[in-house]
């Protein structure tokens, strides 16, 4: 007789309980997510994102909902200040200096149920396992007020016209959430 013991302190009821990797056949509902999602860039093409998630699978994920993805968040491994260009496969050979958090959608009919929240905490914690504790995004669609709650701060760098016009890369450290400004 086999007898699973749960830890009940480590176990989150609720929205993260319907979280989960990604796996093959999330794709059509991950690609009309993105469609709806981003009307200031165009979206990548699904091979673009499937590389992305075949090179760092342990940290993309689905939030799903009675058996619909309401949201996806896709991040991979990355090193460096140049950082990976938009609709473009990722290169063979990369650094894992930190996180690139690439995409966070949730669907319209999703929005507001603390789904995004959770999702980026589920990234933080399996950052953690593989001993990553920095964060990088670039932030599109007027976003930066909402990448701030999450402790990420604006960098000066310069970014690829393919992530909009205002985009705005941004960095966070789990060491400490404070904003550190440089000047030039």
């Amino acid at each position: 007789m086999f007898i699973e013991f749960i830890d009940v302190a480590r176990l989150d009821l609720g929205v993260m309980k319907m979280i989960r990797l990604i796996n093959q056949t999330d794709w059509p509902a991950i690609m009309e997510i993105q469609e709806e999602a981003y009307q200031e860039i165009t979206p990548e093409a699904l091979n673009v994102l499937q590389g992305k998630w075949r090179h760092s699978p342990d940290l993309c994920f689905v939030y799903e909902q009675e058996g619909t993805i309401r949201a996806y968040l896709l991040a991979h491994t990355w090193a460096g200040d140049l950082l990976p260009k938009l609709d473009a496969p990722l290169p063979n050979e990369m650094g894992c200096e930190y996180v690139f958090l690439h995409d966070l959608a949730v669907s319209n009919q999703a929005q507001g149920m603390g789904i995004g929240p959770s999702l980026v905490k589920q990234l933080y914690q399996s950052s953690t396992k593989i001993s990553l504790n920095s964060f990088r995004l670039v932030a599109v669609q007027g976003s930066v007020s909402y990448w701030q709650q999450f402790g990420f701060c604006p960098i000066p760098q310069i970014v690829s016209s393919g992530y909009g016009e205002d985009a705005v890369v941004m960095e966070r450290s789990q060491r400490g959430n404070e904003c550190h400004f440089m000047k030039h």
